[in-house]
């Protein structure tokens, strides 16, 4: 780093300037003279003068679409505005695929109701009572197609999975 003679335009101090690359020193032989020289020059001033006025230096105000003022220099959006829009980008349309292997969509109410139970609903054109069991005829549970679908009571869904288990012989091991 080259050093080079300079006089402080503020207190008039001879000090030496670093150099910054082509043709830029140091201007000012401190940061006091420097705050006191943008103080002058009217850059910055006083709260009371200047709204945005911050440890002796001013700080552009970035207004969020909203309309509000932003508290942070590197965020454009206020808070509010910034925890909606990361909610948008984790937004998946609706659907989600929950631990029990269902697919479930989202529905007014903030409320997640079972996909195969929807598209029972609508083929039917009622909604179904908390009696009524929707089976996947494939055993599937992501194959929602209504072709697929069987509207069973619980007792006969029971049944139905329980029967293979008890009452058809399996073969013997020879």
């Amino acid at each position: 780093m080259s050093l080079q003679n300079a006089v402080c335009p503020n207190c008039k101090k001879v000090f030496l300037a670093k150099f910054y690359g082509k043709d830029k020193y140091q201007k000012y032989c401190s940061k006091s003279c420097s705050v006191k020289a943008q103080h002058k020059r009217g850059e910055i001033g006083l709260e009371h003068f200047n709204p945005n006025y911050i440890d002796g230096r001013s700080k552009k105000v970035n207004i969020c679409k909203c309309g509000k003022k932003t508290n942070d220099y590197r965020n454009k959006m206020c808070l509010n505005c910034h925890r909606k829009e990361m909610s948008r980008r984790q937004w998946k349309g609706g659907k989600s695929i929950h631990f029990d292997g269902y697919r479930y969509i989202y529905q007014f109410k903030k409320k997640y109701i079972r996909e195969h139970r929807l598209v029972m609903e609508k083929h039917i054109g009622r909604k179904l009572s908390k009696k009524e069991v929707v089976h996947h005829i494939n055993h599937n549970k992501l194959d929602n197609r209504i072709e697929n679908l069987q509207i069973m009571s619980f007792s006969e869904h029971t049944t139905y999975h329980n029967y293979n288990k008890f009452y058809v012989p399996r073969p013997q091991p020879r």
